[in-house]
């Protein structure tokens, strides 16, 4: 077992919710490197592309305070996470910052202080645009914090469609699509429908959904899952995957309770190591493996969850499998919620996260899995306890 450190941001007052909003263009003033396909090299991007944007929702309740944070990037780094946090400079407001992780934004790699080395197709260190990048999302969210509140009346909308499928052996594809209107959206599905031949910047199906839907779109447990939707482009397969989401989320709503909780849990992973099959992945003798290795792995981690009513969402700092995110939604299930979201790519990037069995089976997410056939499930426990979390200041604040 990994060590925890596990706090929650508990209250008991139970007043009516308010949401506040904004959003700003996350599209840098200078074409830089796009990150996801390596086999683009160094090259940037054209353009005319989408205007990729930072999108931010505020709930409140009470003296609870959460933003929401949907950034058309590839990852979180933990060192934008941090300057974020830094910039906003308000301890009273839990943040949950998320990467849609679309692979036609640039390289978040030049926001990670860690990426201090070169590596073929991936971007180095630029403290100008880790700064810039920070001050561009803490601005939105200090925006929104002053933005005019709104009542916001909370409910559930959940759907089945067949819009993801497994990218490993025995993935397990979870077709559940997840809405609280004005709020968030999530399917478990990679936002690849452009590829490495795209050199223009897209927002994916992600960007899509929240330029035609007044809420953020969060990418479940994508480990193992990619997008399925119909088109003869890239552009009208995203129309497609939006269009069929939308209808099959047209079913009665389960009503939320306005009551809000926030729980964090951090990780402390232990040290990282090459998977067995990265040397002859990625041609790299083994002293250069593990200092690659040792810059894409962060040596902290945190979970962030909280609760709307009795539903959860889970926020984890790299890309879960669907059979981690499914132990993770049951165990929710089990603990009383009436269903428990888990989200990607939320606060950090830890890489991709696998079950042993699935780590060592081996493969291209396995070779970006940093530290050893357990931490999947170290991390999936992790997660649960910020469920027992929540869970308690339920109970404690019906005393």
């Amino acid at each position: 077992m990994i060590p925890l450190v596990a706090f929650a941001l508990l209250f008991t007052t139970h007043s009516g919710m308010t949401i506040r909003s904004a959003s700003a263009s996350l599209l840098p003033p200078e074409p830089l490197p796009l990150g996801g396909y390596t086999e683009r090299g160094d090259k940037h991007f054209l353009p005319g592309g989408d205007d990729l944007r930072v999108r931010v929702e505020i709930l409140q309740q009470g003296s609870k305070r959460l933003a929401l944070v949907a950034a058309e990037m590839l990852t979180i780094p933990e060192s934008l996470q941090r300057e974020v946090v830094k910039s906003v400079g308000d301890p009273s407001l839990a943040i949950f910052l998320a990467a849609t992780h679309t692979h036609c934004a640039p390289d978040s790699q030049m926001l990670n202080d860690r990426m201090t080395i070169s590596i073929p197709g991936i971007a180095t260190y630029k403290h100008r645009w880790l700064d810039w990048y920070a001050l561009r999302i803490a601005e939105t969210i200090r925006a929104a914090g002053k933005a005019p509140a709104k009542a916001f009346s909370p409910s559930l909308l959940l759907g089945h469609a067949d819009l993801n499928h497994g990218r490993r052996y025995l993935a397990e594809p979870d077709q559940t699509i997840t809405e609280v209107p004005n709020l968030l959206f999530s399917v478990a599905a990679h936002p690849v429908f452009y590829g490495p031949e795209e050199m223009q910047t897209r927002g994916d199906w992600p960007g899509e959904w929240m330029r035609h839907n007044s809420e953020l779109a969060f990418t479940g447990a994508i480990g193992d899952m990619s997008p399925s939707a119909e088109g003869p482009t890239p552009k009208d397969q995203v129309a497609r995957f939006a269009i069929d989401a939308f209808f099959a989320l047209r079913k009665p709503p389960h009503k939320l309770a306005s009551n809000l909780e926030v729980a964090k849990v951090e990780v402390t992973p232990p040290a990282a190591i090459p998977h067995p099959q990265f040397y002859d992945y990625y041609k790299v003798p083994p002293p250069l493996a593990k200092i690659i290795v040792g810059k894409f792995a962060p040596t902290q981690g945190e979970i962030t969850a909280f609760r709307i009513g009795d539903f959860a969402v889970v926020g984890i700092p790299g890309e879960p499998t669907s059979r981690l995110g499914r132990r993770i939604r049951n165990y929710g299930r089990r603990l009383g919620f009436f269903d428990c979201l888990v989200v990607s790519h939320v606060g950090g990037w830890m890489g991709y996260l696998l079950d042993a069995e699935d780590y060592g089976r081996g493969g291209y997410e396995a070779t970006l899995s940093f530290y050893g056939p357990s931490f999947g499930d170290s991390i999936t426990d992790s997660a649960e306890r910020a469920l027992d979390i929540l869970a308690h200041s339920s109970r404690r604040g019906k005393r």
